[in-house]
């Protein structure tokens, strides 16, 4: 299922990061890298949404957002092994991703994934700055 590019969803449950802009490194399964499906690119602006309703890409079923958007530019997208992250990649992330564990358990309950399939792949860390 092909999303937009120009967008990166957010969960509720960051929205008050979000409107503080203190919500600015985003971390996604695989390689993200443009142009690889659901890709960022440096420098392109993209608009963070809230998503009312999640979707689910096994399904088929496509997310619903509020109304809102907050548009911010991509500065810069990096693909790492999981085992290559440090302290300084989690500066920007949610509270419940600060380390290397809590990553791999909010992506594996998020995407579906299991321990296995996390712990020895790459994942992309996107970092924004609010416009």
């Amino acid at each position: 299922m092909e999303l937009r590019r120009d967008q990166i969803a957010v969960r509720k449950i960051y929205e008050h990061l979000v409107r503080s802009r203190e919500l600015t490194t985003f971390f996604r399964p695989g390689d993200r890298e443009f142009p690889h499906p659901k890709s960022y690119e440096p420098r392109e602006v993209v608009d963070i949404k809230i998503l009312e309703v999640i979707g689910s890409d096994f399904h088929k079923i496509l997310p619903i957002f509020t109304d809102e958007s907050f548009p911010v530019k991509i500065i810069s997208v990096i693909v790492k092994d999981l085992s290559d992250l440090t302290r300084r990649d989690f500066i920007g992330s949610s509270p419940d991703i600060q380390n290397r564990q809590s990553l791999v358990y909010h992506l594996g309950a998020l995407y579906n994934h299991s321990l296995s399939e996390l712990q020895s792949s790459k994942v992309t860390r996107a970092y924004v700055e609010y416009i």
